[in-house]
């Protein structure tokens, strides 16, 4: 079986590979936190408008109803 010395130097070079690695890591979270915030605003984007369309519908339904029945069926 072989085995590795590990000098200082060795060490130090391993540790400053694994600090660049999770840097990319921290990267590639905060695009993800981006992309989720922006996700988010699209969904409530749509929600905000179906809200709208439902609220619509619903008035004309109530406006429709009230119509009918103040003139008498």
């Amino acid at each position: 079986m072989q085995t590795v010395e590990w000098t200082d130097g060795k060490l130090e070079e391993r540790l400053e590979r694994i600090d660049e690695r999770f840097e990319q890591v921290d990267k590639r979270f905060d695009r993800v936190e981006g992309d989720i915030r922006e996700l988010k605003q699209g969904v409530l984007a749509v929600q905000a408008t179906l809200n709208r369309f439902i609220i619509g519908a619903a008035t004309g339904w109530v406006v429709l109803i009230g119509t009918i029945f103040a003139k008498g069926f």
